[in-house]
């Protein structure tokens, strides 16, 4: 696994509040492209959806993503990561999107019943960036 460059680490702190646009394969090969929130543990980059969506499926099908991470008050400053999601869990999800929208909204997660949250685990592989 490669390391976040320091220059780029402030882009996973939760102050930074940095969006995540994540890039995941359709069946048919053509890209799918979703903002979404996310935060870091331990060197890997977490991202929470809910299961059965386009990019679940994708994420199950093909693990290889690509991730940019864009710090919005520095927009043309930004962190691309091409990994691997390693580990697709449910468990804590429900804690960690709440956890998500504390830090990017401030407020507890909207629940929808019924839905399942999951968790992926993506592995820096590696990275193209420009400060």
């Amino acid at each position: 696994m490669k390391t976040i460059p320091e220059e780029f680490q402030v882009l996973l702190k939760d102050e930074t509040k940095a969006f995540a646009f994540l890039a995941t394969t359709m069946d048919n090969g053509t890209p799918q492209v979703t903002p979404v929130w996310f935060d870091a543990e331990d060197g890997y980059i977490l991202i929470n959806s809910a299961k059965g969506r386009v990019k679940d499926h994708n994420m199950r099908a093909r693990p290889q993503v690509a991730v940019m991470l864009m710090d919005l008050s520095k927009p043309y400053s930004y962190l691309q990561v091409r990994g691997t999601v390693v580990e697709i869990s449910e468990e804590g999800a429900a804690a960690h999107i709440n956890r998500l929208s504390h830090k990017y909204r401030g407020q507890d997660y909207d629940f929808i019943p019924g839905q399942v949250r999951v968790i992926y685990k993506i592995r820096p592989d590696n990275f193209d960036a420009k400060d």
